[in-house]
């Protein structure tokens, strides 16, 4: 995870990294485990990312924290409602990996840490 976070100091590749996040945080497509992966990869570019990847995580603000909810027992996937592993919700780690990032403005102190 570190040597991604590394890899935002370059813009082309910070790019990248942000286009494959966005398409992972979107819950109605992706696996919880995919989303959870997604989550951790945008905590570890906090702490040890560039400045941009800290500007493309403040804009996919509204994408983690509709997270918050993240039940991966009813999971709609191409306007049909699934329902995976008997109604067992695994989806609380996602949970809470994204209070930690919503909890006490943490992205925008670590933005203003990097100041």
């Amino acid at each position: 995870m570190n040597s991604i976070a590394a890899l935002t100091y370059n813009a082309d590749s910070c790019e990248r990294i942000f286009a494959l996040i966005e398409r992972a945080l979107i819950s109605q497509d992706n696996e919880w485990q995919t989303i959870y992966k997604a989550v951790l990869l945008v905590h570890t570019c906090i702490l040890f990312g560039s400045e941009i990847a800290v500007d493309r995580v403040i804009g996919c603000g509204s994408q983690i924290y509709r997270l918050t909810n993240y039940n991966s027992a009813i999971h709609q996937k191409q306007g049909v409602l699934y329902n995976y592993s008997s109604g067992q919700d695994f989806g609380g780690a996602v949970r809470a990996r994204v209070s930690v990032l919503n909890g006490a403005c943490y992205i925008n102190d670590s933005y203003d840490r990097m100041i």
